[in-house]
């Protein structure tokens, strides 16, 4: 026969009435009986709160769980939905807040239901435990002085993708707010169309670029519509396709006619600023003197650093298109491999080939990234989805270590980039399908640990990230 703790603890404090204790009195409860006593009769709510800053939910969005504050050390607080308008008059009436719905079950520790130390009311505690953020099950922004929210679509048409993010932003914190409300990338190899048309970007492409841009367009007004949104602001940028390309400028014209979006080329410099922002954006624990942006795309790639007001950009005029269109074009002598061709198997005499060509095109190491290179305190920031080089290697890495989940962050050393490439060297692409491993694996992380290997690289970090979205989204182009 089962006996619950409250009756259990009834039992208990029904005994103690008949004994005094050495001075006569009688007993009284403990603070912690009376506290599982309230548990028994209140069993937890199936949603909770937490209040969160703009800042802390930035980060947590980075983190996968909700970040503490300081007044979290001994435990997290928490609150149920009747407690939040004391909270909210005694804590963040004149502040930026987040308000997050959680679902109990999904919390991780140890759940007590206590008064905080010196008070009186009942409060939820979360010990020895964290805040996933898969228990997220809704957010509320709640602004300290009431203004509309402002929502933008960030698209990057890139030599190799087309991207998009839209979201919510904070333009004076210059803060994501909450997560994605689109989120896409789509593959389109500009920069093999134009190596196998002349120098041009042929009709096909043309089309199939405007039917994929105007389908974003589509979606996010979709979208906008349906979470109340009455207006979104589009900023779009182009890159190193487009400025190679001899009718680069005619397509971008084609498409503001069509869309109504302006599209602006970006010099390869303007691509390493803005692959700053986004490291700065995706990395925010990091201290801008100690980051290094590392961008690479299908075209071109960009290694950034901010000293004080300035930027110094290192600019690499090799992207994972270009490497390809090296291995099949140089090296093979054959006909350049479409973006839908994976070009394996690769054998392990066209990637030392492969990885003398590439070191053979980058120009000198500089003086100011040799230092910063050779520097303790370096933070070597990189992020990408989809055929991104940093993602396809983190996910092959991933694979070899049991681990199938999408990568949303990882730590690459050099030795680690070598262990793919001597699993997958000589392989179809049977080998990689089984695995579920894109088929450009392999050329990807040949393209990476040549690029390390040039600059003496030890180690990287990755983060998932829709391209250079993130930081257009905070720092809009005109």
């Amino acid at each position: 026969m089962k006996i619950s703790i409250f009756w259990l603890l009834c039992l208990t404090l029904l005994a103690s009435c008949g004994n005094s204790n050495e001075n006569g009195m009688k007993a009284r409860p403990s603070e912690k009986a009376k506290n599982l006593i309230e548990q028994e009769e209140n069993p937890t709510p199936e949603h909770l709160y937490r209040i969160v800053s703009t800042e802390q939910w930035q980060e947590s969005l980075l983190q996968n769980q909700v970040v503490n504050s300081s007044l979290d050390k001994d435990f997290i607080h928490l609150a149920t939905e009747e407690q939040l308008t004391h909270i909210v008059q005694e804590f963040w009436n004149n502040k930026d807040h987040i308000i997050l719905k959680l679902a109990s079950k999904k919390l991780k520790g140890r759940l007590v239901y206590e008064v905080n130390p010196g008070g009186t009311t009942l409060y939820y505690h979360l010990y020895e435990g964290n805040v996933p953020l898969d228990a997220v099950v809704d957010i509320s922004m709640v602004r300290a002085i009431n203004r509309p929210p402002t929502v933008r679509a960030a698209i990057d048409v890139g030599s190799g993708a087309v991207k998009i993010q839209m979201a919510v932003v904070d333009p004076e914190e210059n803060l994501i707010i909450g997560k994605p409300l689109v989120a896409k990338y789509v593959p389109l190899g500009l920069i093999e169309d134009v190596a196998t048309h002349d120098g041009c970007i042929s009709e096909e492409m043309r089309q199939k670029a405007l039917s994929i841009l105007r389908g974003f367009k589509e979606e996010v007004l979709g979208v906008a519509a349906r979470e109340g949104h009455p207006s979104v602001q589009f900023t779009a940028v182009a890159t190193a396709v487009f400025r190679k390309a001899q009718n680069g400028n005619d397509l971008l014209q084609m498409f503001e006619e069509q869309l109504g979006i302006r599209f602006q080329i970006l010099s390869q410099d303007e691509e390493g600023r803005l692959g700053f922002l986004t490291a700065k954006a995706l990395y925010p624990d990091v201290s801008e003197t100690s980051l290094l942006a590392w961008d690479s795309g299908n075209g071109s790639f960009q290694m950034t650093i901010k000293e004080g007001e300035n930027y110094q950009i290192y600019q690499g005029p090799l992207g994972h298109g270009t490497v390809r269109v090296l291995l099949s074009k140089d090296i093979r002598n054959g006909f350049i491999l479409q973006t839908h061709e994976s070009g394996n198997p690769v054998l392990q005499e066209e990637a030392i080939e492969l990885t003398k060509k590439i070191n053979s095109l980058l120009p000198p190491t500089p003086d100011w990234l040799h230092k910063k290179l050779n520097s303790d305190k370096t933070v070597i920031a990189t992020f990408g989805d989809g055929e991104s080089i940093f993602a396809l290697t983190a996910q092959a890495l991933a694979n070899l270590n049991g681990i199938k989940e999408p990568v949303q962050q990882a730590t690459i050393s050099f030795s680690d980039v070598q262990r793919v490439i001597d699993t997958y060297i000589k392989q179809k692409d049977e080998v990689f399908n089984a695995a579920g491993l894109h088929c450009k694996t392999l050329t990807s992380a040949s393209h990476l640990s040549a690029v390390m290997q040039h600059f003496g690289i030890q180690r990287i970090y990755y983060k998932r990230s829709i391209g250079n979205t993130a930081g257009m989204l905070i720092a809009p182009r005109e």
